[in-house]
């Protein structure tokens, strides 16, 4: 059932420590990639078929091919600004501070960065100081930095704590010491990124994946997954299930068995509704629709598999008191730049709030609910109005008839009902 592989190491003792992670095979993978091209290095993640970690699922290769034989400088940036809710991957991933180091190393060199950065979350301090450390003692051991076994300087940048800071062009901005407000789009960082210069952003997750691919081949990674979409994926599950936590399964794997056989199922005498099967970012699901947990199946059923921050909600959870978090959310963390999700987010928040109230005009609001999410599809400058639209729109979808009820109660019966977005 469970698979470790990004995680074979996290349970062994003082893994933080540079000594306990060489004796575990570590930087054994960028010894390796001293010795090859970037273009070797290239080939394999492209003949691994490694995708995105991070929401998207595009093609790591597609990206590193884009920048590599460009003209210099270049820059590689690997995103630790979790702020997905329901998602807790990256922060466990910090407690293996060495191999998000190494990989990132690999990363850089593959594509023809001589800099690259470590963008953390804001609230991330310990793990900032943990990375440092961590990165000191490679240092000194001339396994990392401009002396290291490739020539790629690493600065660690705790950044903003803000959601959209995530997004890959707010996160530029942001590295420039300017607000994170994501960019216009194209051009698209591969050809104008860091200071205008072609730049590799890429999901910790993914970019985790680098050591085995290198150290160990692109068939032993393809060994799970699907033909499409390989290799393993954390999985975060929170909600209402019994054994919540993270779980790191191979792609394809059934919704059901994260649930009953890692999740341990439902809560006593409750039954599974339905999740968001990669954060609030990616439509609502019905939990009887077992879909496999990779790219291809998750989209054919309406939904994506984001960063895979599973959230459960069961039969005694209040819909529209979900629908209001869910649209809060979106309100609060807009960047407010462009019109369409600045107003939208708001108002689909507000008009949620009015529903609430028991309004007799309730097929009216949910209709311009509606008109507001059809108005922010593919508008902005990102993903997040996009994101808010179809998430709100699954939940049109499903539950429009509990939306119309006079008889809806707001406050829920207890805290675990509640779905976090904070």
């Amino acid at each position: 059932m469970m698979t470790k592989v990004l995680l074979r190491l996290h349970e062994v003792p003082g893994i933080h420590k540079l000594d306990i992670y060489r004796k575990n095979q570590g930087y054994q993978a960028l010894l390796k990639a001293s010795g090859m091209t970037g273009e070797q290095i290239i080939r394999l993640v492209e003949e691994s078929g490694l995708r995105g970690r991070g929401g998207s699922g595009f093609p790591t290769a597609n990206k590193w091919h884009a920048v590599a034989p460009q003209p210099v400088p270049h820059y590689f940036v690997c995103n630790i600004a979790e702020g997905e809710p329901g998602s807790f991957k990256d922060h466990a991933l910090l407690r293996n501070p060495h191999q998000i180091l190494e990989s990132t190393a690999i990363s850089a060199y593959a594509v023809g960065a001589e800099k690259a950065f470590i963008y953390l979350r804001g609230s991330f301090r310990q793990e900032e100081a943990i990375l440092n450390q961590a990165y000191e003692e490679a240092r000194r051991a001339k396994l990392l930095g401009p002396d290291g076994l490739v020539p790629v300087d690493l600065v660690i940048h705790r950044g903003e704590d803000s959601y959209i800071a995530g997004e890959e062009t707010a996160m530029l901005e942001s590295l420039e010491g300017k607000p994170a407000i994501p960019r216009t789009k194209p051009p698209r960082p591969t050809e104008w990124g860091l200071w205008g210069a072609p730049t590799v952003v890429n999901n910790v997750e993914t970019i985790c994946n680098i050591i085995n691919i290198v150290l160990n081949g692109p068939a032993e990674f393809r060994k799970f997954g699907t033909l499409l979409s390989p290799g393993t994926k954390l999985f975060c599950l929170s909600g209402q299930i019994r054994k919540p936590g993270l779980y790191e399964l191979p792609l394809g794997t059934p919704l059901s068995t994260l649930l009953n056989e890692c999740g341990g199922g439902a809560l006593d005498a409750r039954k599974i509704r339905a999740v968001f099967p990669g954060g609030l970012s990616t439509p609502l699901l019905p939990a009887d629709q077992d879909v496999p947990l990779d790219f291809e199946s998750l989209k054919e059923a309406g939904s994506s598999l984001g960063t895979g921050g599973v959230i459960v909600l069961d039969d005694s959870t209040n819909m529209l008191q979900v629908a209001i978090e869910v649209s809060d959310f979106f309100a609060r963390e807009s960047c407010g730049t462009c019109p369409p999700c600045k107003i939208g987010t708001s108002e689909i928040h507000r008009l949620f709030q009015e529903i609430a109230k028991q309004n007799s005009e309730n097929e009216i609001l949910l209709l311009k609910i509606q008109e507001f999410c059809e108005m922010m599809k593919f508008r902005g400058n990102c993903a997040h109005d996009r994101a808010a639209a179809f998430t709100v729109l699954s939940l049109l979808n499903r539950y429009r008839k509990i939306f119309l009820s006079n008889q809806t109660v707001v406050a829920s019966t207890s805290k675990s009902e509640q779905v976090s977005t904070k």
